[in-house]
């Protein structure tokens, strides 16, 4: 049954809503921002609302407008609706991009998406650690009471998790390019009695000596100099005494030939800490992309039937 005509301004935005060039040309609108680069989520580009989510908004009207202009609005309406709820969810995703950060702790707040072309920095919501584990790694987003969630990634397949609002999963491991920790060798000097350890120690932290003594690395050298290649700042805390040393990996009798104290430190090596890089994307909304799909689907069954009836 058709509804009673509409007056007014009304009745000319439906005239023009319901004209058919109206539907061709926002699809025309939606394809060209598509090729354009500007499919995102909202507010990563300034054109984005105007390119992308106004004419996905009005799509879902000119459909009904059809409907409305026809003899039997119903079957348009189920359509439309079911419409604008899979471009709603639709409209909840996002464009996947990278993220980088540490194996072992440092984190990241944000990751890369490609828009047109440019690199333009995305906010994750939270702060995104990792932590290595067997063939894995584990992820957390957020501290404490603002925690979002926690995923197991595994690190080869390249299968998705979800963390909070968003799926991720591993790129690639990469060597890093900045050092990050150092391999320590620990010998009593001289008659000193004892037996000699390796440690691993991050820069900026202290490891226990069988004694306890500590040892912390306080600065790390890839090549100190540019010549003298690998080397580390050492403070070595033997009760209430401490010394603070250069040692270097090309020298590695150094300490144990000039140092004093207890404890002869040798630098075994300086390590970077691989980089971890994980495709993340936001997840859109899959429950409401189903409801709209069925709508669209019961829509398009009811005009079938009414028509053979």
């Amino acid at each position: 049954m058709p509804l009673p005509p509409p007056r007014g301004p009304f009745a000319a935005t439906l005239r023009v809503l319901a004209h058919p060039t109206t539907t061709w040309a926002l699809l025309g609108w939606v394809g060209a921002a598509a090729l354009a680069g500007l499919v995102t989520e909202p507010g990563l580009h300034p054109m984005n609302g105007l390119m992308m989510q106004a004419p996905m908004a009005l799509l879902p009207f000119a459909v009904l407008a059809r409907g409305l202009a026809g003899r039997d609005w119903r079957p348009a309406a189920l359509w439309a609706v079911g419409l604008g709820l899979a471009l709603a969810a639709g409209a909840t995703g996002g464009q996947a991009g990278v993220a980088e950060l540490g194996s072992q702790g440092p984190v990241t707040e944000s990751y890369t998406v490609q828009l047109a072309g440019q690199p333009v920095e995305a906010h994750l919501e939270g702060q995104l650690t990792a932590q290595m584990q067997s063939g894995a790694v584990d992820l957390r987003l957020g501290l404490g009471s603002f925690e979002r969630g926690t995923a197991r990634v595994p690190l080869e397949g390249g299968a998705e998790a979800t963390l909070g609002p968003w799926a991720v999963s591993v790129l690639g491991l990469e060597p890093g390019d900045t050092p990050s920790w150092a391999r320590l060798r620990a010998a009593p000097r001289g008659d000193q009695v004892g037996d000699a350890v390796e440690l691993a120690v991050r820069e900026g932290s202290a490891a226990a000596l069988p004694d306890g003594s500590q040892v912390a690395v306080l600065r790390l050298s890839p090549d100190f100099g540019g010549a003298l290649g690998q080397a580390a700042q050492v403070q070595v805390t033997e009760g209430d005494a401490a010394r603070v040393a250069w040692i270097f990996a090309g020298s590695p009798d150094l300490d144990a030939r000039v140092g004093q104290g207890k404890w002869a430190i040798e630098l075994l090596g300086v390590e970077s800490e691989p980089r971890l890089r994980l495709s993340v994307r936001r997840q859109g909304a899959p429950t409401l992309a189903l409801l709209g799909w069925g709508l669209m689907v019961a829509g398009l069954g009811f005009g079938f039937a009414r028509r053979a009836s």
